[in-house]
């Protein structure tokens, strides 16, 4: 339970904590003082309490063997008896601990969820950050094929112009052969051969 400065000291820290009296012990009168003192040792009596309950609790496990000591048989003439005695005491035990007077089974139940919860969350936050990733990802591929588009439309209209310039020299050339300007090679000597 702890001695009296130890008792006294977790008063005061409770006084602060709870911000009782401006959370300021000393200002408080010494009968005050001795009272909260005497509430504190009863709180840690009950817990005291209730730590050696759960401590006879979790040892005093139902089943089989103790109900039958407990109950002064023999174990003989329990599995002799299967079909009654053994039965009766088995499905008796399933129904006391079916019923968790304690809460015991309900506390462990909770705790299973709570644990399967926590799991699911991080699984959760798991897959969104991996989706967070994945739209990131997704985001900046829009981001440059919007950029690759843009940079094919202007490389086919440059093709175009190009195509287009290039349409105009052929015909400006095939004007000028058509002037004869300078005939470089006649026709006798392009067929003949040499």
């Amino acid at each position: 339970m702890g001695n009296e400065y130890e008792l006294n000291e977790l008063v005061r820290s409770n006084i602060r904590k709870y911000n009782i009296n401006g959370g300021v012990y000393e200002s408080l009168r010494p009968q005050v003082q001795d009272q909260l003192y005497k509430i504190e040792c009863y709180i840690q009596s009950y817990m005291q309490n209730q730590i050696e309950l759960l401590s006879k609790i979790k040892a005093s496990k139902l089943n089989l063997a103790g109900v039958v000591s407990a109950s002064g048989l023999q174990r003989s003439t329990v599995y002799n008896n299967a079909d009654t005695l053994k039965k009766y005491i088995e499905e008796r035990i399933n129904e006391v601990e079916s019923k968790d007077i304690l809460s015991l089974q309900k506390a462990a139940k909770h705790a299973k969820e709570i644990e399967f919860l926590k799991q699911y969350l991080e699984n959760l936050e798991s897959k969104l950050i991996q989706e967070e990733i994945k739209e990131y990802k997704i985001t900046e591929l829009e981001s440059e094929y919007s950029y690759i588009s843009k940079q094919n439309i202007e490389l086919q209209k440059e093709n175009n112009n190009l195509q287009q310039q290039n349409r105009i020299l052929a015909q400006e050339i095939i004007l000028l052969k058509k002037k004869n300007v300078i005939p470089l090679k006649s026709k006798k000597e392009i067929n003949s051969p040499e």
